[in-house]
């Protein structure tokens, strides 16, 4: 692929997977297990992928996603430069918007004080994001070394 001469998104035939949406232990800001939740997100490679004849690399919408929660998190804890992190909410910001969600929810303040969900729009159907995961790694094992 040169220049714009790349297909536009990646062929990933992804089924859908059913996620509920809950408050965790798992992914906290500054735990001291959150930077290996955070990096066990990521598959070998990072997200990046080698595609075409001279192995053009290219990262997946997810894991930019990801990495800039991730910097988000660590800038919390000033970890991080913060034009970096302003990149990092501008393109989330873009992408919020470019997904449009119109599930309905109830806004927080409105549910009864004694509600256990956090999260009032239930279940949502997902792409299988380990499956993305798992193409990503084999797309990195059989790229590794093959380019520079």
């Amino acid at each position: 692929f040169v220049e714009d001469d790349h297909p536009a998104y990646y062929p990933l035939d992804a089924p859908e997977v059913l996620l509920t949406p809950e408050d965790t232990v798992h992914y906290q800001v500054s735990s001291p297990e959150a930077d290996g939740e955070w990096a066990a997100l990521f598959p070998p490679g990072g997200g990046f992928m080698r595609l075409g004849p001279e192995g053009r690399p290219f990262v997946l919408t997810l894991y930019h996603q990801l990495h800039c929660l991730d910097r988000i998190r660590q800038a919390i804890g000033e970890k991080h430069t913060t034009q970096h992190v302003h990149h990092c909410f501008n393109y989330l910001r873009q992408l919020v918007l470019c997904e449009a969600d119109s599930t309905l929810e109830r806004p927080l303040h409105w549910q009864a004080a004694d509600s256990e969900s956090a999260y009032p729009s239930g279940e949502r159907m997902c792409t299988d994001w380990e499956h993305v995961y798992e193409i990503a790694a084999a797309n990195h094992e059989a790229t590794a070394g093959r380019f520079r």
